[in-house]
């Protein structure tokens, strides 16, 4: 048994010096001189400094953030969150609305939301869509009520008539003074989207 270990250790040694080696040579080819000759200070640096080396290499690296998609990008569940979300966003006044909220009105419409933490879920879903902006801790907004009132009337889950009529009303009242140019009554969304006010 301890022969094995020497034998493991020698390799090592050996490992650890073409790696000084190689070093020596990338210096020399850099025209800097190495550092003194090694002895044992040295070379428990040298251990500690390429184990650390190896670690680092060793991690892989950041994944890149998912493109962000239109609606057909998403499945019929993405699709859903979306939309709910959206018609929450064009129906509550304090934009931008934060996830956490999104998430209490979903869950107050019964929609199911897959994953064990529910928020990042939902943010997950949102941050991949071209439709909606990311007002970081703030919240969300849609990019386009227009658009938004499409995908809503597409891919929401129907509601009763009263509020679905409730709901065309307050949108049209809004867009309809937002072409007429008076802003002064304007719903905050279309304000956090980008719509210019006077």
């Amino acid at each position: 048994m301890e022969a094995e270990f020497i034998a493991r250790m020698q390799a090592e040694q050996r490992e650890l010096e073409r790696k000084l080696k190689a070093v020596r040579d990338l210096l020399a080819a850099y025209g800097a001189e190495p550092a003194a000759e090694p002895n044992a200070t040295i070379v428990e640096t040298s251990v500690v400094e390429i184990a650390s080396a190896n670690a680092v290499a060793e991690k892989k690296p950041a994944a890149s953030p998912r493109p962000k998609v239109g609606m057909d990008g998403f499945g019929d569940y993405g699709r859903t969150i979306i939309a709910e979300c959206m018609r929450a966003m064009l129906l509550t006044p304090q934009m931008p609305i934060k996830t956490r909220r999104l998430v209490e009105i979903l869950e107050s419409k019964n929609v199911g939301i897959t994953g064990d933490n529910k928020i990042n879920a939902v943010g997950a879903l949102l941050s991949r869509s071209i439709d909606i902006t990311s007002h970081g801790k703030a919240g969300w907004t849609v990019n386009d009520p227009h658009t938004a009132l499409e995908i809503v009337g597409k891919y929401a889950r129907p509601i009763n008539e009263a509020s679905a009529a409730d709901a065309m009303d307050a949108s049209e009242t809004a867009l309809h003074a937002q072409e007429e140019g008076d802003h002064r009554n304007e719903p905050s969304f279309l304000r956090v989207a980008g719509a210019a006010t006077p």
